[in-house]
């Protein structure tokens, strides 16, 4: 199961879009150089190698958020798999709880389950308690928690959108960093495609400097200039689709 526009409309609405990074503390814009209390964000709540400075168009914005439901949705998938809901999932239960778990995550969507012990009502209720009562942010969250629990209960049929962002096109930004390995081993490419020709490879606990970042096909990929060869290589640090990481970057 994947999730349906009136789930991506949901999430966009409560979690609204700056197209420039920004401190998800205050939804403050964050310019290169500036500090920061919370995390950096762009888009739709995107974290994934935001930097200070960086800017993006309206597709890119939309274009991470498909990916990014492809990430959440595996998430719920597990979930669901592991047997935290005592009751059948529908098209509406699944976007809600998408959209829930996109806001508090993974951890919050097994604890709402409770193991399978909470009837579809019951689950719908509790919904409401995860909006941290007595913060300045509650009023906010109540409103999406409300929201959700609304559309956990609509039983109208709806369908799913297609899990690949609508445009195709690989987006980039410069980023510097270090990638360090986290499996056996991990190919670098002579361009950023599963087609590009394979070159060298790094193992487990190699590290290595990057100085640019692109996503294209389903694919984090990190880009840098082999020092003998002169010319850009290019490593897959993470599956977007799977989330699936290769390398953590930092």
């Amino acid at each position: 199961m994947f999730i349906s526009q009136k789930g991506l409309d949901l999430i966009k609405e409560f979690e609204g879009c700056i197209l420039q990074s920004y401190d998800d503390y205050n939804d403050s814009i964050v310019n290169s150089g500036d500090s920061y209390r919370g995390t950096l964000t762009i888009g739709y709540g995107h974290i994934e190698n935001v930097y200070a400075g960086q800017t993006i168009s309206q597709e890119e914005a939309d274009n991470m958020l498909k990916n990014d439901m492809a990430q959440y949705c595996n998430q719920l998938d597990e979930v669901v798999s592991e047997g935290a809901f005592g009751f059948s999932i529908n098209q509406n239960m699944y976007d809600a709880l998408v959209s829930f778990g996109y806001n508090l995550g993974q951890g919050c969507l097994r604890t709402l389950g409770a193991n399978g012990t909470r009837d579809k009502q019951t689950v719908a209720n509790m919904i409401l308690e995860y909006r941290n009562k007595g913060s300045v942010w509650e009023q906010g969250l109540l409103r999406r928690r409300t929201a959700e629990r609304e559309l956990f209960l609509s039983d109208a049929d709806v369908s799913q959108v297609d899990p690949q962002p609508v445009s195709q096109e690989p987006y980039e930004y410069d980023e510097s960093g270090t990638a360090s390995v986290c499996v056996d081993k991990l190919n670098v490419r002579t361009a950023p495609s599963l087609g590009g020709e394979i070159v060298a490879s790094y193992g487990y606990g190699e590290e290595f400097t990057y100085n640019h970042v692109i996503i294209a096909e389903g694919y984090t990929w990190v880009r840098y200039t082999g020092a003998s060869s002169g010319e850009y290589r290019y490593v897959a640090v993470k599956n977007i689709g799977e989330d699936k990481r290769y390398a953590n970057c930092y």
